[in-house]
Parts: C-alpha cells; sequence; structure tokens
C-alpha cells in the first residue's frame, strides 16, 4: 500500500522528533534528504501528501495546532505519457499474461476502468441476468459517483466463467485471496509481450 510505505518513510526520517516539533524547514530538509536518495518527484510529492495528511487529522483531532506541510511547494511532476495499444498488442499482451491477470486486463481493454475499481469489484456489482442489458455497477469512483459500464458479450462470458470463485471479490489472486496490486505481473507481461 503506498500510504503505509510513505508513513514508513516519513518515520524512519523523523524518528526521536516530536511529530508537533516538526517545522517546515524540517520538511524542506526531508525533500533534499530524499532527492539525494535519488527518489523522483513524484514519490516525493506522495510522501509529502501522506505526511500533510496526517497533520490535517492531528489538527482535526487537537493534537497539533498548524500544518507545517501546507507552507511548503510540492516538487514539479512531469506530465504522464498517454501509451495507446494497438489491437495486436492487446491480444500479445494478453497472451503473454499470468491466468489470474488475463481477466483483469481483458476487463480493462472492454471497460476502460481504472485498476483500483478493477480489483475492488464485487459480484453484488456485476448484472448479468436481471431482463435487461448485462452492466456493472461500479461505486468506488474517483469522485465517489456510482456509474454504469455496460458488458459486451464477451465480457458476459468472461464473468460467467469467473462465476462461483467462492468470494465476494471477482478477481482473485493464484492463492483465492483478493488482489491489492498486480503491478509486477503487469509489467513481467509487458516484458514478454515485448512492449514498451
Amino acid at each position: 500500500d503506498r500510504d503505509a510505505l510513505s508513513a514508513r518513510n516519513l518515520r524512519s526520517y523523523f524518528k526521536g522528533k516530536c511529530f508537533t516539533a516538526i517545522s517546515p524547514a524540517d520538511v524542506e530538509d526531508y525533500i533534499i534528504h530524499r532527492r539525494k536518495e535519488g527518489l523522483a518527484n513524484g514519490t516525493i510529492n506522495r510522501e509529502l501528501a501522506c505526511l500533510k495528511t496526517m497533520f490535517n487529522m492531528a489538527m482535526k483531532w487537537g493534537e497539533a495546532r498548524r500544518n507545517p506541510v501546507v507552507q511548503v511547494k510540492f516538487l514539479e511532476e512531469p506530465p504522464g505519457r498517454t501509451r495507446c495499444l494497438c489491437e495486436e498488442e492487446c491480444k500479445r499482451l494478453i497472451g503473454s499474461a499470468s491466468a489470474h491477470l488475463k481477466p483483469i486486463l481483458i476487463t480493462a481493454l472492454n471497460t476502460g476502468m481504472r485498476i483500483s475499481e478493477i480489483l475492488t469489484l464485487e459480484w453484488s456489482q456485476v448484472h448479468l441476468n436481471m431482463g435487461f442489458d448485462p452492466f456493472l455497477e461500479v461505486e468506488r469512483t474517483k469522485n465517489n459517483r456510482k456509474r454504469f459500464i455496460p458488458l459486451n458479450d464477451d465480457m458476459v462470458r468472461l464473468f460467467e466463467r469467473l462465476e462461483g470463485n467462492g468470494s465476494d471479490y471477482v478477481f482473485l489472486s493464484p492463492t483465492g485471496k483478493p488482489l491489492k496490486r498486480v503491478t509486477k505481473s503487469f509489467e513481467n507481461a509487458l516484458a514478454r509481450a515485448g512492449i514498451k
């Protein structure tokens, strides 16, 4: 989990320092320290955001009177790279994916859902046989608004094949547990498919 990792790094650096004694200058020093370690600006920004949230919660609970992070400028990040796959690359990627990743990729390519939405998808959100066109009911959207995603025939067949997996969650790890991330298996599939 990204937040847990950020919290561990922050605790390690600020160990022995009273939480409420952390100043904007201390936060700036933290940025310098992490940059010297060779971390990307985006990674450092995620850690700063985590620290900012910690202080916001501490202020809410009456444990802190100010948030030093608000006085610190976050680092600039390069714009994300947009990469579209052609049909042949999609086929190669799916063919190169591990068994548990394959249905996740098929779902992503057919629905445009975010990976977080896919990994947290529960069977209660899958509507296949309700007397009308099959759809997914996605509640965990980025803006907390519910949306409905129609399912094509390929997706219906996929869900029918996965149905009855003994879990509330649709997509499971090889050990039968809900997935939290698929970064490594996705990178491996990209490498095997020769996609950069």
